[in-house]
């Protein structure tokens, strides 16, 4: 009974070593199409041209190998690297990895063998702040409040060393002003750009891409010239008791003021009349008691303004005689 169990199982290792030799005197020439990544060691942050691309692999293997071998073109390989010199043997990149390795399988040749024109470069991470661009004929009134002060930018460090002063761009559209009210903050999300400077730089990323904004738009102004602004005097009725003033003619109107201010209450002085209600210009001759006793000949007048309107031109002097009244 034991003899026949040798003799089996002998005869079983002697059919198993057969099919064993049968298989590997079998090992066919095949060839797969993979994609490979180039990718940089964990923590490491790096540029890498190119960082994908096909590689033709021609193996020889088993036939019972073939379907693990065509199963490596379904997902991307991963290639760690650090320098441009290790993409010049794409061969030996692969079949370092763990995935290919144990296969055991034989790489007879890739194609494209090497990357002359790899590159491998740092990336660094910088902040730049950002400038805030207000459509043409447009200005903000106060300060705008940003979501974000600062953006991160990570560009190749050949290219860093070039930032210098560079501001990252947020342009306020024309559209986004549509139904804003001059002088009402609104809230808006805006896109954010490189600098001009910048746009053309290669690989160049920055986060975040929108920051949200919150601004408000100057009332429009507006210039206007009187041609005649009337003097009022302004004299207590108690001196006036005792002073006789008497305004030189020549002073009882002033002559070109220039005004500026908001377009709407600009409008309403330049229409005059009853649509210049609230917006009257007038110029006061305010006459202390010390002016009275001093006998002064000429004073600068205060003019009333509309709120928001401001003089831009200058004012003369208004001539006056100042005479005491004698006792009765």
């Amino acid at each position: 009974m034991l003899d026949k169990v040798t003799r089996i199982s002998a005869i079983t290792l002697i059919a198993l070593m057969i099919w064993l030799y049968a298989e590997g005197a079998t090992r066919k020439q095949y060839t797969v199409t993979l994609t490979v990544n180039f990718v940089p060691p964990p923590n490491l942050n790096l540029l890498i041209e190119p960082s994908s691309m096909p590689v033709v692999m021609t193996v020889r293997c088993a036939t019972s190998q073939l379907q693990q071998v065509k199963n490596l073109s379904l997902t991307p390989l991963n290639i760690e690297v650090t320098t441009a010199e290790q993409m010049q043997d794409v061969k030996e990149l692969i079949g370092s990895l763990g995935e290919v390795n144990s296969l055991g399988i034989t790489i007879e040749r890739v194609d494209p063998s090497s990357i002359t024109s790899a590159k491998v470069e740092k990336l660094q991470t910088r902040e730049l702040r950002i400038e805030l661009e207000p459509p043409p004929g447009t200005e903000l009134a106060g300060q705008p409040t940003l979501s974000h002060e600062m953006i991160k930018v990570t560009l190749p460090a050949s290219f860093a060393s070039q930032l210098e002063d560079f501001k990252m761009r947020v342009k306020i559209e024309s559209p986004s002003l549509a139904g804003v009210v001059p002088g009402v903050p609104v809230d808006r999300k805006l896109r954010v750009t490189l600098p001009a400077a910048m746009a053309n730089w290669p690989n160049v990323t920055f986060s975040p891409e929108d920051v949200n904004v919150t601004f408000a738009i100057k009332k429009k102004e507006d210039e206007f010239t009187v041609s005649l602004v009337p003097v009022f005097l302004s004299i207590s009725p108690t001196l006036a008791r005792q002073y006789d003033v008497e305004i030189d003619p020549e002073s009882l109107s002033l002559r070109d003021v220039k005004l500026k201010g908001p377009s709407d209450v600009i409008g309403k002085i330049r229409a005059g009349g009853a649509a210049a209600d609230g917006a009257k210009v007038e110029a006061v001759l305010r006459l202390t008691s010390e002016d009275l006793e001093k006998r002064i000949q000429a004073k600068l007048p205060e003019l009333r303004l509309p709120a928001g309107v401001t003089v831009d031109s200058n004012l003369p002097l208004i001539k006056l005689t100042i005479t005491p009244r004698l006792p009765n």
